[in-house]
């Protein structure tokens, strides 16, 4: 089935387009109405969405500018007669190209990106371009691989389902890279949208020599325009061998270093811990970063797990606590089940028993988070209460360490999860113990990334070296 516009429906979008073309000078308001017509074929042109995008920056910059009067007009550069500025034009290439109203227009023609860098605006006295300090207007992130889906011939419905294939985290990061990217080729006036292997290269390429940042990054920027643009020579941007050879060299040149080369020593926070009891005289905040800390040691999980644990899926017994995770989480994937949290009973020493405190700790919260209607088992200490997120969690962890004595300019939150494991090797515990518990695939993670000596090992050579 082949859907197309209407005759009447494409002469009016073709008439509009024109006039607004010709005319020295038009208004927000207009210009909004022919976006609207443009919108309005998407279903009947595939790259439409494509064509749209630089009258929709010159909409926002004219915005920007108008405080809100919709009748505010801008004038048309290549009409003017004399000084001042035009943030937009309504001359663009876009709406006076002739291809965007056919029924067959091409997948991406050069007016699918205005000559007009992003964000930054025609002069009108110069013909040129204002100040690149101007804040520069990505496209969307999301409709870009939206775009890119379509062009493919993947539907709206299905193109649906694979952006959700992304975490918020990985839409978040490839956001930022995008926007990078964008900003870059508005300096060098080039199309994002058509961007072509050597201006990924270059773009990678200046990025490196221009900033220190680690090798993760760039490989970010690369899996992020693997995802914006389409295929060169074949292949993905992401995969094409002289892009996988130059973040190679990236690689060699600047190799990513660890976080940490050691880890802090976990006997020094259960001494602190043991001092905050009995638990019945210490404050909430207390108790809540004494039973964030014993958790996040016992279970060495994330602070996301932590924040997802939930009280609707709580299994205690006089032997410990066990926690059912059904929320999506970093390690989630098809096929594995869903992760299991356990707090074993220790009743060789109570003062550190991540079971009991937990269990006096949901009492004692058990108004509050009857007052938020929620299950989640950490909630916030102080009014206005809420429930808390993992960073929350993660900077509670950072706050422990700091009251325990710990450098915190050099250990963060997450590092709970490093001490608490290598203190486990260390003191004999098998490797898929370990592993299991922290929910780790295989042990190379945990011995690239988490396994570490505490930062006590030179005390062997100050006691030999001692006179």
């Amino acid at each position: 089935m082949t859907v197309s516009l209407p005759e009447e429906k494409l002469n009016k979008l073709k008439e509009q387009t024109l006039s607004l073309s010709r005319k020295p000078q038009c208004s927000i308001h207009e210009l909004a109405h022919v976006i609207g017509l443009i919108v309005s074929c998407f279903p009947a042109i595939k790259p439409a969405r494509l064509y749209y995008r630089d009258l929709e920056v010159c909409k926002l910059a004219a915005l920007s500018s108008s405080d809100g009067d919709y009748k505010f007009v801008r004038q048309n550069p290549n009409k003017a007669q004399g000084g001042g500025s035009s943030r937009c034009s309504s001359h663009s290439t876009l709406v006076a190209n002739s291809t965007l109203v056919p029924t067959a227009p091409p997948i991406i023609g050069p007016a699918s990106y205005s000559s007009t860098p992003v964000g930054r605006a025609p002069n009108s006295a110069s013909g040129g371009f204002s100040s690149p300090s101007q804040r520069c207007n990505a496209p969307s992130c999301v409709a870009c691989i939206r775009d890119n889906l379509q062009v493919r011939g993947i539907s709206p419905r299905a193109a649906s389902y694979v952006l959700k294939s992304w975490r918020p985290g990985t839409e978040k990061q490839y956001s930022a890279a995008w926007k990078c990217f964008c900003c870059w080729c508005d300096r060098k006036h080039r199309n994002p949208l058509q961007a072509d292997l050597g201006t990924v290269c270059d773009f990678l390429t200046e990025q490196f020599e221009d900033s220190k940042k680690s090798y993760s990054t760039y490989n970010s920027y690369r899996s992020a325009l693997s995802s914006m643009l389409l295929p060169v020579h074949g292949y993905s941007v992401g995969e094409h061998p002289i892009i996988a050879r130059l973040l190679k060299g990236m690689f060699h040149i600047r190799r990513p270093e660890p976080r940490y080369s050691f880890t802090w020593d976990v006997n020094v926070l259960l001494t602190f811990l043991e001092s905050w009891f009995p638990l019945s005289v210490l404050e909430l905040k207390q108790l809540t970063l004494k039973t964030a800390a014993l958790v996040a040691l016992v279970s060495a999980q994330r602070s996301q797990t932590l924040s997802a644990l939930s009280k609707d899926f709580m299994n205690s017994t006089a032997t410990g606590t066990q926690f059912v995770v059904n929320s999506l989480l970093k390690s989630s994937r098809p096929g594995k089940s869903s992760s299991m949290v356990s707090l074993p009973a220790f009743p060789e020493n109570e003062k550190l028993c991540a079971h009991s405190t937990l269990l006096y700790y949901v009492a004692r919260t058990a108004s509050i988070r009857q007052s938020l209607n929620s299950s989640q088992v950490f909630v916030s200490y102080s009014k206005p209460y809420k429930v808390v997120s993992s960073a929350t969690l993660a900077r509670w962890l950072k706050v422990v360490l700091s009251l325990a004595g710990i450098d915190t300019s050099i250990f963060k939150g997450h590092s709970f999860r490093g001490a608490s494991t290598s203190k486990a090797v260390s003191l004999g515990v098998p490797l898929d113990v370990i592993l299991k518990a922290a929910d780790w695939k295989n042990a190379g993670t945990f011995a690239k990334f988490y396994q570490r000596e505490t930062s006590s090992v030179g005390q062997f050579a100050q006691a030999v070296l001692t006179l």
